[in-house]
């Protein structure tokens, strides 16, 4: 893995994506640094999901599956000695569950949610989505840490309003649900409202008034008894009127600016009541409660869908974030994914850090940041390789998710091929009658430097992907034996060059860093518009 870095910060100035275990990033950032946390972590679900980049390409995003481990241990001990009610819960909880499966599961959970009360603001919250799965044990965990006087909200978020037939023995599952926690004794809370009904205007808002606006009738009572309110008021249409039993809502002054500006209405009697018009166009609309219907889940041909089987909506995350953040304030996202809580603090005027295990997430992320117009070369990048020593740790330590950084940083379509992680890069051939999709496969090398088994490992891979092209990406230049296979490989034509190239590449890792590969030509989308890539589910030609 990845050694995270340490970011030495007060604020922050940049955007960030970083690539690697959240719980290394999280002990580095500085402690009252974030305004807001949303985290959708794996729920314990007991399996693996998958990002999925078309028919065929897809990888394994992350596993839902969880072990006791020496770690889990160490930590029992930990916050046995520093956080002893913490430490008490989860021995408790030792006491009911195996050591394995959802406990392991809850162990790592508070082991990162401890840094995250530490780097929010006092004013900061942190909104949990979790499932039924592990709900109440994470929630009375957010108790010991937060305390139980910082529980604001249980939101309840209705997926869909029919629920799926998922179960012949119990009701089917068909809502999630937001554990809302403040860090202190204050926080923001931006009250979010929905638009008023037709049935609601039309039964309420049923006067017109001159210039054709419609209102309500609003009641100009006190709702407790105010003696210095019980005053009797003569209004501008000469009538003087008792007031309520309670007394007025509002002052003598206030009340005639209320009259002066058109906005009671009066009785005939002076024993009548005096209202107060409430126009349907001022309207803030109906306050939402903490069961969100109106969100619904994110269908697979939306546009917004990534592939990423566990994406939440867009909505979904700009409702939390209008709510909990203000205009400049950083968003944390300890469990990225898609990048979907990236994306929508960036259209809100808001500063991200968006953290995850691997670097699909970070690639996804950045390519739906680009579409949105955020300036991705400006991003703060953590985790990922900036040199051949870091890259040559990541593979050392990690070589699938090597794989996956080095195929996505050329931008290719990462799958699962027997042992080992290959990619689709498709490209544009030209031939004079016009363009025609081709692909390139990318496939890094098993030894160091490749040997003949990865040139024919290459071709093999190749005829199952029905490529044209064939790129393998390596730390090494490969001895003259190996090389001459590469330059005697098949000719191929590219993009109407009049030369031809040979089928079979080699690109340096080097040259991944630097993104200066060696077969440029096959990236040369001069004859084909952005549009045109999108539009193909080309995701990663815009990211990079």
């Amino acid at each position: 893995m990845v050694v995270a870095p340490s970011p030495q910060v007060s604020s922050f100035d940049k955007n960030v994506l970083g690539y690697g275990d959240n719980l290394d990033y999280l002990k580095n950032i500085p402690s009252d640094t974030v305004d807001l946390i949303y985290l959708d972590p794996p729920f314990n679900s007991k399996q693996d999901f998958n990002a999925i980049f078309g028919a065929e390409a897809q990888i394994k995003a992350f596993v839902d599956t969880w072990s006791w481990g020496t770690d889990d241990q160490k930590s029992l001990r930990h916050f046995a000695k520093d956080h002893k009610e913490l430490g008490r819960l989860l021995i408790a909880f030792g006491s009911l569950l195996p050591p394995d499966g959802l406990y392991s599961y809850l162990v790592f959970m508070a082991r990162r949610l401890v840094e995250m009360r530490r780097v929010l603001k006092e004013n900061g919250s942190i909104y949990l989505h979790v499932d039924d799965t592990a709900c109440h044990y994470l929630k009375m965990i957010l108790d010991a840490i937060f305390g139980l006087s910082s529980y604001r909200n249980q939101i309840t978020w209705v997926r869909q309003l029919g629920a799926k037939n998922d179960s012949r023995k119990s009701f089917g599952r068909c809502a999630d649900t937001l554990l809302w926690y403040s860090k202190g004794s204050s926080w923001i809370y931006n009250e979010q409202t929905q638009p008023l009904s037709t049935e609601y205007a039309d039964k309420f808002y049923r006067f017109t008034d001159e210039a054709g606006r419609r209102f309500r009738k609003d009641n100009l009572s006190s709702p407790s008894v105010r003696p210095n309110l019980t005053y009797r008021y003569t209004a501008l249409n000469g009538i003087t009127y008792d007031p309520p039993v309670k007394g007025w809502r509002y002052n003598y002054e206030s009340m005639r600016k209320l009259d002066e500006d058109g906005l009671l209405v009066y009785p005939a009697k002076s024993s009548g009541r005096i209202s107060q018009k409430r126009f349907l166009d001022d309207s803030r609309g109906v306050p939402i409660g903490n069961v969100w219907v109106d969100i619904g889940c994110l269908q697979k041909s939306s546009s917004e869908s990534t592939g990423y089987e566990t994406q939440k909506p867009l909505n979904l995350l700009e409702r939390i974030i209008l709510t909990g953040s203000n205009e400049g304030d950083v968003v944390l996202d300890p469990f990225m994914g898609s990048g979907t809580t990236c994306v929508a603090a960036a259209k809100l005027n808001r500063k991200f850090i968006g953290l995850d295990l691997t670097p699909i997430a970070v690639t996804t992320a950045k390519a739906r940041l680009d579409q949105i117009g955020v300036d991705v070369e400006q991003l703060e990048e953590w985790g990922s390789p900036q040199d051949l020593d870091s890259a040559r740790i990541l593979h050392e330590s990690d070589k699938s998710n090597f794989d996956c950084w080095a195929l996505m940083r050329c931008s290719a379509w990462p799958m699962k091929e027997k042992d080992r992680v290959v990619g689709i890069r498709p490209f544009m051939r030209f031939d004079g009658k016009g363009l025609h999709r081709c692909r390139a496969l990318y496939a890094t090398a098993l030894d160091e430097p490749p040997t003949v088994n990865d040139v024919e490992r290459l071709k093999r891979l190749m005829i199952a992907k029905k490529a044209e092209m064939g790129l393998m990406i390596c730390f090494d230049l490969p001895g003259s034996q190996v090389l001459e296979l590469f330059n005697k490989s098949k000719q191929v034509k590219l993009n109407g060059d009049t030369k031809k190239q040979p089928s079979l590449q080699i690109v340096l890792v080097q040259d991944v860093i630097d993104q200066s590969y060696l077969a440029t030509e096959v990236f040369n989308h001069e004859r084909v518009s952005r549009q045109q890539l999108v539009a193909q589910g080309d995701l990663f030609a815009v990211a990079n």
